[in-house]
């Protein structure tokens, strides 16, 4: 079983806001042994979890959206179900993609307690470019793409520029970035790390003072760029 274009096809389907019974029902009686075969790279792993977590955030906001009044709760009720599995919209986005760090803590805090099942299904290096790829129904989310494991490096630099060309302005000695950098700078290397991360993408930090820009939680559905593309 594909599970990776099972997870495009799914985001396609919430982007129609078609019928996606057929395909949670395969994603949630699949077993962890086909699951494993499956995400058997870093790669595949980065495009199955981004577009689930994009997919299931566009599906349970558009059947309810009174769901996101208490984001609290939203972000961490186990909707989903993978393998058997039951996680929650923070289990993918904390536990897979950011390798089981605490949601809190900013970034420098890791799960002590994290499942047999993420342990084996969370990413093993942390890649800092998914920050810039998930879309949590906030208006200041980034776009949601179509993502691919045979062009998932491209994908996420691609994200990663166009959102920081987007949301970062310099104002004479003080840099205005996204509040990703607050929340989870620990994720980065901390404030010096940041500024690294920033350097790598063509902004001038010497002697810049950061300043995290507010983060508008208005909920934006149907954020999409970009297709499939099988």
């Amino acid at each position: 079983m594909n599970t990776e274009k099972l997870s495009r096809q799914l985001l396609q389907k919430a982007r129609k806001e078609e019928e996606t019974g057929e395909i949670k029902k395969k994603l949630a009686e699949m077993s962890e042994r086909e699951l494993s075969r499956s995400l058997d790279t870093e790669d595949v792993k980065k495009a199955f979890w981004l577009n689930i977590y994009n997919a299931y955030t566009q599906i349970l906001l558009n059947e309810r959206p009174s769901r996101y009044r208490v984001k609290t709760l939203f972000f961490v009720r186990r909707y989903i179900e993978v393998a058997g599995k039951k996680l929650s919209l923070n289990s993918i986005e904390h536990g897979m993609l950011r390798s089981s760090r605490l949601s809190f803590g900013f970034g420098y805090l890791k799960r002590p307690l994290a499942s047999s099942f993420e342990k084996k299904f969370r990413l093993e290096k942390e890649d800092t470019r998914v920050h810039f790829a998930l879309n949590c129904g906030a208006k200041t989310c980034p776009p949601i793409k179509f993502y691919r494991s045979d062009q998932i490096n491209s994908q996420l630099e691609k994200a990663t520029e166009n959102y920081l060309d987007q949301e970062v302005k310099a104002e004479g000695d003080v840099l205005y970035v996204p509040r990703i950098f607050y929340w989870f700078r620990g994720d980065f290397g901390g404030k010096k790390g940041v500024k690294e991360f920033l350097s790598e993408y063509g902004y001038e930090t010497e002697g810049k003072k950061l300043k995290h820009r507010k983060w508008n939680w208005e909920m934006e559905l149907e954020k999409f760029e970009g297709e499939p593309d099988g």
